[in-house]
C-alpha cells in the first residue's frame, strides 16, 4: 500500500530525471558552476518537498487506509505502513543526487556511496529482525525493524551523497531544509486530520 502511494511522487522525480541529466552534463561542460549549484539545489529542494507533502499528508491517515483499502484486520500495521510513507521523500533526492554524479562525470564516489550503504544494510537488518533469543541477538522488530531500516539508511546514505557532492563543488551542505520541511509538514498533516 505505501509503494503505491509513493510511486505517485516518484513520477515527478522520473519525468523530471533525463531533463536534469542534459541541464547539469551541459552546464558542467560550460563551466557554468553558478547553473550547476541552482539547478542542483532547485530541483533537489523541489523534489524533496514534494515528496514529503504527499507522505505527511498521508501519513496521519494510514489506518484509515488500511481499513478502506484491505480491511480492518490489517489496522494494525498503521506503524509500518506510515514509517514507509516516508521512504519516497530521500528517494527522490537519492535519484537526483545520482544523475547529478553520473553527468558530472563523479561515479568513484556514487559506487562507494553504494558499496557502503550495502555493506552497512545487511548487518544493520540483522541486528533489527533477528531474534532476541538468538546466537547474536537482534531487536525482534519485524517489519517494523525492516521499514525502520529502510527509511533511516537511506535517509543517510542519500544525506551523505549530498555531502559529497557539496563538499566536491565547494558549496556548503545544508540539511536543515529537511528537518524543518518534514517536520512542518508532518505536523500540519496531523492538524489536518485534526
Amino acid at each position: 500500500i505505501a509503494q503505491q502511494f509513493a510511486n505517485v511522487s516518484l513520477i515527478a522525480t522520473t519525468s523530471i530525471l533525463k531533463v536534469f541529466w542534459k541541464e547539469i552534463a551541459e552546464a558542467q561542460e560550460r563551466h557554468d558552476e553558478a547553473r550547476v549549484r541552482r539547478l542542483y539545489r532547485v530541483v533537489s529542494r523541489g523534489l524533496f518537498f514534494a515528496g514529503a507533502w504527499l507522505s505527511c499528508l498521508l501519513i496521519p491517515y494510514t489506518q484509515e487506509i488500511l481499513r478502506w483499502t484491505l480491511g480492518g484486520g490489517y489496522e494494525g500495521a498503521w506503524l509500518c505502513v506510515a514509517l514507509l510513507l516516508l521512504y519516497p521523500v530521500h528517494q527522490s533526492m537519492g535519484q537526483i543526487g545520482g544523475t547529478y554524479l553520473y553527468a558530472t562525470g563523479e561515479t568513484g564516489p556514487y559506487t562507494r556511496l553504494g558499496l557502503a550503504t550495502m555493506g552497512v544494510s545487511l548487518p544493520t537488518a540483522y541486528l533489527l529482525l533477528a531474534s532476541p533469543s538468538a546466537r547474536i541477538p537482534g531487536a525482534g522488530l519485524g517489519a517494523i525493524g525492516l521499514a525502520i531500516k529502510m527509511v533511516v539508511l537511506q535517509a543517510v546514505s542519500v544525506n551523505l551523497q549530498a555531502y559529497v557532492i557539496a563538499r566536491k563543488q565547494g558549496w556548503p551542505y545544508q540539511v536543515g531544509y529537511q528537518i524543518i520541511g518534514l517536520g512542518a509538514l508532518l505536523s500540519l498533516g496531523v492538524l489536518c486530520k485534526w
